[in-house]
C-alpha cells in the first residue's frame, strides 16, 4: 500500500508542476479534504521572496484523484496534505488523515478535543416568567378567516392535509420533549400542515407549514447549537434580537420548535424558553441565516396570524400559479443589526462597531463609553485604539485591535470579554491584565511580540490559542501552555504541516502521518521554466 501511495504522490507532483509559473524556485501545494469536498491552494516563490498564489484552473485540474489516493487505507475520512517541490521535481510530502489538523498557507488549526464546544451566552440567561400571549380560540378563528379569504381569491378552497388527531399531537410532543403552545396546538387540530401531497401553500405567510412529523425531524437538527468550527467560533458573537431581552442569545436550543420552513434552510419556530422580557410560545426566526442569533418575529402564533390576515385585508398580496403570496413579511428581521461607527455615540440598539484602516492614526473609542448593548468591537487593517478604557464599562465580548505597549491595562477585570485578537503592536505586549479576565476563552496573539509568554499558562479558562512558531517555542520554554486548550493555531505564512503535527504531539495529541520524499518526475515545462538547476537536496515541508 505504501508503494501505491508513493505512486500517487509522484502523480500529484507531476500534475501540479505542469502549471508552475516562469522563474519559480519553490512551489507548495496544500489541501484539506472532507466527506464532500477537496479544498486546495497552490503557491510559488522565487528565491527568498514571499509566497504568491498560483492562479488558473490548470494549477489544480489534475490533483484531486492522487490527493484522494493518499488517504490512509481504512482510516478516517478526509485529511490534510502539504507538498513542497523544487524545480527539478524533488519533493517532500506530508499527509495526515482525519480532521485533527486543518488549514494551509497562513497557518494550521489543530483540534485537541474534537467534542469541545464553547458555551453560548443564552445558556446562562435568565428565562422569562410572563404567561403565553397566544389565544387558541382566536387562532382558530383567524385561521378560518385566512383560508376563507384565500379561497375567495383562488376561486375555491385549497386542499389541506387532514387534521392531526389528539393522539398524534401528543405523540409528537413526546418526541419533541415539550408541549406545543396552545394556539399552535389548536392549528394542528385543524390541519397537519399545509402540504397535501404537493408544494407548501405558505398559508401562514412566513413559510411552508410543516407537518408534525416534519417538525419533529427538523427539530432534531435545529435543537443543537450551530457549530462552525474553531476557526470561526472562537471569537464569534451571538447578538441580541430586536427588541432586546426577548430571545435568549443562542443559535440552537431544544426549546425552539420549528413549524414553518422557508424552504431555504431557514425556519420559523415557537420559543418555549424566552429571555426575561419574552413570552413562552413567541415566534422567532432560526436556521441557516441566523448564525448571529435568532430573530424575534411575533409574541405568539396568534399575533402572526393577525398580521397575515391584515396583509390579506389590505391587498398586500399577489395571486400567481394557483397560490396567494404575501408582498411583505417578517423575514427581513433575519438580517443582523447594522454595525455602528467608532466616532458615533451608539444607541441602545448598537451591538457591533467595526472600523477598517489606520489612515487617520489611532482610533478614539471615547464615544463608546457605557454603550449598553455593545458586544463586539473590531478595528481592522492595522487600526489601533488610542485608549481601551472606554470599553471597560461596556458588555463587549469580542475585541480585535492593534495595541501599543501596556494598552491592555484598561481592560483589567472586565467581566465579559471572551475573545481577544491583537493585530499589531509597537512594543512587546504586557499580558498580565489577561489574568484578571474571568470570561476569557479565546486569544490570537500571533501578530504581536509578547513581553511574558508565561502569563498564558496562568489562564485556566483558555480554550483557543493562536501563536506563531517562535511564540510557541517561547511558551514551551516558559513552562508550557494552559491545560484546558481544546484547539490551537500555528500561524504564519511559512508555517508547515510538519510543524503543526510536531506541535500537536507536544500538546499531547500525536496524529497519524504519512511522509514521502523523492526526486520526482521532471516535466518539459518544469525544465523550461525553472530559474535554477535541479537541486540534489530534497525539500521538506517548511
Amino acid at each position: 500500500m505504501r508503494a501505491e501511495r508513493e505512486r500517487a504522490a509522484e502523480e500529484l507532483v507531476e500534475g501540479f508542476l505542469q502549471s508552475a509559473p516562469e522563474g519559480w524556485t519553490e512551489a507548495r501545494l496544500t489541501w484539506t479534504e472532507d466527506d464532500h469536498s477537496l479544498g486546495h491552494r497552490g503557491e510559488f516563490r522565487t528565491g527568498d521572496g514571499p509566497w504568491q498564489p498560483m492562479t488558473g484552473r490548470g494549477a489544480y485540474s489534475s490533483i484531486a484523484a492522487p490527493a484522494r489516493a493518499l488517504r490512509a487505507p481504512g482510516g478516517p475520512p478526509g485529511g490534510t496534505g502539504e507538498l513542497v517541490c523544487a524545480p527539478g521535481g524533488a519533493y517532500g510530502l506530508v499527509v495526515t488523515p482525519g480532521t485533527g489538523v486543518r488549514g494551509g498557507p497562513g497557518g494550521y488549526l489543530i483540534v485537541l478535543d474534537p467534542d469541545a464546544r464553547l458555551p453560548e451566552p443564552g445558556g446562562e440567561e435568565e428565562t422569562g416568567t410572563a404567561p403565553p400571549a397566544g389565544d387558541p380560540a382566536e387562532a382558530v378563528a383567524l385561521f378560518r378567516a385566512i383560508t376563507a379569504r384565500r379561497a375567495g381569491l383562488l376561486g375555491g378552497p385549497e386542499p389541506l392535509p387532514a387534521p392531526a388527531t389528539e393522539s398524534a399531537i401528543t405523540a409528537a410532543e413526546r418526541r419533541l420533549g415539550a408541549r406545543l403552545p396552545a394556539d399552535l396546538r389548536a392549528l394542528y387540530a385543524l390541519a397537519d400542515g399545509d402540504s397535501a401531497d404537493g408544494p407548501h401553500r405558505w398559508l401562514l405567510g412566513e413559510g411552508g407549514w410543516l407537518s408534525l412529523d416534519r417538525a419533529v425531524a427538523v427539530h432534531g437538527h435545529q435543537r443543537r447549537p450551530d457549530w462552525t468550527g474553531w476557526s470561526l467560533a472562537w471569537n464569534a458573537v451571538i447578538l441580541d434580537a430586536d427588541p432586546p431581552g426577548r430571545v435568549r442569545r443562542c443559535t440552537g436550543d431544544p426549546t425552539r420548535i420549528p413549524f414553518l420552513t422557508g424552504e431555504d434552510g431557514n425556519y420559523v419556530a415557537v420559543d418555549l424558553a424566552p429571555a426575561r422580557r419574552g413570552h413562552p410560545g413567541q415566534v422567532i426566526g432560526i436556521g441557516r441565516d441566523h448564525a448571529h442569533g435568532a430573530a424575534y418575529l411575533a409574541e405568539s402564533v396568534t399575533e402572526l396570524l393577525r398580521r397575515v390576515l391584515a396583509e390579506l385585508e389590505r391587498g398586500a398580496y399577489e395571486v400567481e400559479d394557483g397560490n396567494v403570496w404575501l408582498d411583505s413579511g417578517l423575514r427581513g428581521a433575519a438580517r443582523p443589526p447594522r454595525p455602528g461607527a467608532v466616532g458615533d455615540r451608539p444607541g441602545p440598539e448598537v451591538q457591533e462597531v467595526l472600523h477598517h484602516g489606520q489612515e487617520d492614526g489611532p482610533v478614539d473609542l471615547a464615544a463608546l463609553a457605557g454603550a449598553p448593548a455593545l458586544r463586539q468591537v473590531g478595528l481592522y487593517g492595522g487600526a489601533a485604539a488610542r485608549d481601551l478604557a472606554p470599553l471597560r464599562e461596556t458588555p463587549v465580548e469580542s475585541l480585535t485591535t492593534a495595541v501599543t505597549g501596556t494598552a491592555l491595562a484598561p481592560l483589567a477585570g472586565h467581566p465579559r470579554l471572551r475573545a481577544l485578537r491583537l493585530t499589531g503592536a509597537d512594543a512587546p505586549v504586557d499580558l498580565a491584565p489577561l489574568r484578571t479576565l474571568p470570561a476569557l476563552c479565546g486569544l490570537d496573539l500571533s501578530a504581536v511580540p509578547l513581553a511574558d509568554p508565561a502569563v498564558l499558562a496562568a489562564l485556566p479558562g483558555l480554550r483557543y490559542l493562536a501563536l506563531e512558531r517562535r511564540q510557541w517555542a517561547a511558551l514551551f520554554q516558559a513552562g508550557g501552555p494552559p491545560a484546558g486548550l481544546a484547539a490551537v493555531r500555528l500561524d504564519g505564512p511559512d508555517a508547515g504541516l510538519g510543524e503543526a503535527l510536531e506541535l500537536a504531539a507536544r500538546l499531547g495529541h500525536p496524529l497519524e502521518v504519512f511522509r514521502a520524499e523523492g526526486a520526482g518526475p521532471v516535466s518539459a515545462r518544469t525544465r523550461q521554466t525553472a530559474a535554477t538547476p535541479a537541486s540534489t537536496s530534497t525539500p521538506g515541508p517548511t
